[in-house]
């Protein structure tokens, strides 16, 4: 049995959330037993910190006397940037300071962090494939302003044979498919690393569209972010069973 609580970040298109909510559900299916919550870093009604909070007051009082619950904490990001270096560990000690109970809270690794994560991208490039092959890919993530955090990035490209772009910081999508199309590429594969459809990953698709237009000569195809699927709920049960296990 665990206390999980899965921390995204937050956004005001209602997608992001309703896709986090049904991997809770996929989770119960097979931690069953378990107490399985959500929460957001930015752009909830509470912040972090009194989420986690109110999380672990409502769990079930049946513990004996001065028993310490446990809570796990999974950030749903793909990218070790600010928000899961600094961001959630901070509100992660002013929960501590705020409950009245003995707990532990521990931070899972985020998300993209697990091995799994290759198996995942490369389903979503296989569903992507149709009767014409692509020559190349590209790996699009969002960035970060850390620049340690792109390694992941870089390292998962290579394993797709793929070269990396990213969304928020260079190279840019449009840089590496122009330096693709004068390099000779008639067919390019783009491979959002996102988790969930929303906001960016529609700006992600009309960019695409617009280079399309730009460059009708050359075909550009269009995966669809990880989302959530049973694949993904499979993954985060293994990796919290990895975890759970080193703390014991």
């Amino acid at each position: 049995m665990f206390n999980l609580l899965l921390v995204s970040h937050g956004s005001r298109d209602p997608r992001p959330q309703v896709a986090v909510t049904a991997l809770a559900e996929l989770l119960l299916d097979q931690l069953p037993d378990s107490h399985i919550g959500t929460a957001t870093l930015e752009l909830g009604s509470q912040p972090l910190h009194q989420q986690i909070k109110d999380f672990v007051d409502h769990l079930p009082n049946n513990l004996p006397d001065n028993s310490r619950r446990s809570l796990q904490v999974l950030p749903l990001f793909l990218l070790p940037g600010t928000h899961v270096m600094d961001d959630i560990p901070a509100e992660i000690d002013l929960a501590l300071s705020l409950i009245n109970i003995p707990c532990d809270i521990h931070v899972l690794p985020h998300l993209g962090s697990h091995g799994g994560m290759f198996e995942l991208l490369v389903h979503q490039r296989q569903v992507c494939l149709d009767e014409t092959s692509l020559e190349v890919w590209i790996l699009l993530a969002h960035g970060s302003k850390y620049s340690h955090a792109h390694q992941s990035t870089k390292e998962l490209a290579l394993q797709l044979n793929a070269i990396p772009a990213y969304w928020a910081v260079a190279p840019s999508l449009e840089t590496q498919v122009e330096m693709l199309i004068n390099q000779g590429c008639k067919s390019v594969g783009i491979l959002p690393y996102f988790l969930f459809s929303g906001g960016i990953t529609d700006a992600i698709a009309r960019k695409v569209d617009n280079l399309q237009e730009q460059f009708p000569h050359v075909k550009l195809k269009l995966a669809d972010p990880l989302n959530t699927t049973p694949l993904l709920a499979e993954m985060v049960v293994a990796m919290i069973s990895e975890e759970f296990s080193k703390q014991k």
